[in-house]
């Protein structure tokens, strides 16, 4: 996972991209929707990834100022094509003025949110289409032709691809049942995930016996002084690389839990979020987990 002190010189030292070429933000989001981050999700990835405000990428988005430094740091921690982010392959004029693969919203009924494009030619008022594609907002979107907004120009459809790849497994235990169901159904909401909840860690346990899940959420006191550090260990036994994050709102209290928990972490390869924590963050830092536990 690159370290943000890494980038400091790369994300700031360079001006901004020329502010006409709103070819950029269309060539970041399909960059990241390649690496399968949802259109919905990309802001606040970007957010935390550069270190700025979320308002500030979805100004980004929508008006560009883009710095060269920046679409380098994208491109190296999303394995995407630096000039082609910059815009120095040449880009074909016509066709909406972009050629290529190039994600989009979908906005019908019984079809997954997401797809990349291929643009067709532009159409006349009077066209009809089964599918149109249209730029309203910073972004494409694709309607069935006819319930498209009529006041931004419409194009036609070469190819639309759908994927779509499993859902992650997290198993969660926590040992406060409430606090359990709500993080469960905010991850949830959040989409592309499947939760498990435990809350006691002998179901866990157990559960690893019959099937395996893609990440662990292991609240680390489960009350009556138990920790959940045999079940760490139950895990890592069985899954060497699975993403292990442990909450706890012990270390600001606790000095022993500190001294104990970080090299038990560092050893076993957890990664360590302090409560109160919003689940988007901690969902985040489970998907960078699981690409680099991805990596050869």
């Amino acid at each position: 996972m690159p370290n943000f002190s890494d980038h400091d010189a790369l994300l700031y030292s360079d001006t901004d991209l020329d502010d006409s070429d709103d070819h950029v933000s269309l060539r970041v989001r399909n960059l990241l929707t390649k690496r399968g981050i949802p259109i919905h999700k990309q802001g606040s990835e970007l957010s935390q990834f550069l270190g700025v405000a979320r308002s500030t990428i979805h100004r980004k988005f929508k008006n560009g100022g883009w710095s060269a430094a920046e679409l380098r740091a994208v491109a190296e921690y999303w394995r995407g094509d630096l000039d082609e982010l910059l815009g120095t392959h040449e880009i074909e004029s016509g066709l909406g003025g972009i050629s290529g693969e190039i994600s989009a919203k979908i906005l019908i009924k019984g079809l997954p949110a997401q797809a990349l494009l291929v643009l067709g030619p532009p159409l006349d008022p009077e066209d009809l289409c089964d599918l149109v594609a249209v730029h309203p907002a910073g972004y494409w979107e694709v309607y069935t032709g006819g319930m498209e907004p009529t006041d931004t120009p419409r194009y036609s459809i070469r190819k639309l691809t759908f994927s779509a790849s499993p859902y992650i497994r997290i198993a969660l235990l926590e040992d406060d049942k409430l606090a359990a169901d709500a993080l469960a159904e905010e991850l949830n909401q959040l989409g592309g995930v499947s939760v498990s909840k435990f809350y006691q860690a002998h179901d866990l346990v157990a559960a690893l016996h019959q099937r395996r899940f893609d990440a662990y959420v292991i609240d680390w006191l489960l009350g009556g002084g138990e920790t959940a550090e045999a079940t760490i260990v139950a895990i890592r036994n069985l899954q060497k690389k699975a993403p292990i994050i442990v909450t706890t709102g012990a270390l600001a209290l606790q000095a022993d839990t500190e001294q104990h928990l970080l090299p038990f972490c560092e050893q076993h390869q957890a990664g360590i979020i302090e409560k109160k924590f919003r689940a988007a963050v901690l969902l985040s830092q489970l998907r960078r987990d699981l690409a680099v536990a991805a990596r050869p």
